[in-house]
Parts: structure tokens; sequence; C-alpha cells
């Protein structure tokens, strides 16, 4: 099995999932009670992603489920990367954004860091770099599905070789001739002919 489509997935793994933790160990370090306006509607401001409890029933399966997911999409890797080039990058995003995210449910009492924020309307929007990874990965994903649906599609318009005797859109069965031995019919006319050939040939 090849290593190439794995280069890919690895770097850009190691890549997100180290980006996260940095910026999220920066994050706590500098921006405690502090909300820095970066453009417009976007800033800085840290809160702790408290929905899932630390050491909570909930908290073990998100983790789980995390890991399985990182599992599948190896084990899904080389078959993926053969029908486009991109799908291990987009893999690897999610599988990063994962084990962030991951990494802080099992180390974080406080919760889960965020620290992006996007002001609409009264209301605050607050993610973190895993969560943006994780919204790349499916526009990826979501491109890589239109791609695969317009392809069924291409190969079911395709023309197909016509066969004589056989209404398009129906295979030509192959019969062993041992089948129409047993049914009474005779093998095509070509194989009893080479037959012939060869009984001949034998009998010479």
């Amino acid at each position: 099995m090849s290593t190439r489509p794995f280069i890919p997935f690895f770097v850009v793994g190691f890549v997100v999932l180290a980006a996260d933790l940095a910026t999220k160990a920066v994050a706590e370090a500098h921006l405690a009670g502090r909300h820095l306006p970066l453009l417009g509607p976007l800033g800085l401001s840290l809160v702790y992603n408290d929905e899932i409890p630390h050491g909570s029933p909930q908290q073990w399966v998100n983790v789980t489920t995390i890991a399985l997911m990182v599992a599948l999409a190896l084990r899904a890797l080389p078959s993926l990367a053969a029908a486009d080039r991109r799908n291990p990058v987009m893999l690897g995003l999610l599988s990063g954004a994962g084990l962030g995210n991951g990494l802080s449910l099992l180390t974080s009492p406080r919760g889960v860091v965020d620290f992006i924020s996007l002001q609409y309307g009264t209301k605050y929007l607050v993610v973190n770099v895993a969560d943006l990874a994780v919204a790349a990965g499916l526009v990826f994903c979501l491109r890589a599905s239109i791609r695969l649906v317009a392809s069924f599609f291409e190969r079911e318009a395709a023309p197909r070789p016509s066969v004589p005797g056989v209404r398009a859109g129906h295979a030509t069965p192959v019969v062993p001739d041992w089948v129409l031995r047993e049914l009474g019919a005779d093998p095509s006319p070509g194989e009893r002919g080479g037959r012939s050939t060869r009984a001949a040939d034998r009998a010479s």
C-alpha cells in the first residue's frame, strides 16, 4: 500500500492540532477578562465551553467517538485518496480538529477554550481553530460529494456499446457450455468449430 496519501493527511492533521492547542494556550494566558476587537464584528474573547462537564460520561463518549472517527479516516484514506487527491487534506483537517477538541475535553476542567468571536446582532459566536478546521473540512467534504454525484451521472449518461440481439440497458448473459449442454442447447457456432478443429487435431 502506498504511503503517499498519508503524508498530506498527517502534515495537515499535525498543523491543525498544534495550531489549535497553541492558540488555546495563548488565549488562556492573555485574554482572561478581555475583549480585543479585530475587524468589524470579529474579535478575540476568552470563553470556556462547558456544555460537556469534565469527567462526565458524555465526555468519554465524545472522546471515544473522536478516536473511532480518526481510526476510520485512516482506514478509508487510501480509497478516498484514489478518488480525489484532495481527500487526504479533508481528512487531515477533520482529524486534527477532532483531536484538538478531544484533548481539550480531557485536559481542561473548565471546558474547551474558545476565543475567536463573531458578533451578530446582540449575540456572539465564539469558536477556536479546531472549529474553523472542521468548517474547512466540511467544505472539502461537500466538494467531494458533489464530484462523486456528478461522476455517477456522467457514467450513467455515457453511451453503452450495442450488442446484437440484446436490448439497450440489459447485460449480455454469459452461460457456461456445460449449462447449455444440460439444457439440450448447442454452444455457439464459433466454439463448436473450435472444438471440432481441436478434436480433428487430436485424431490426426
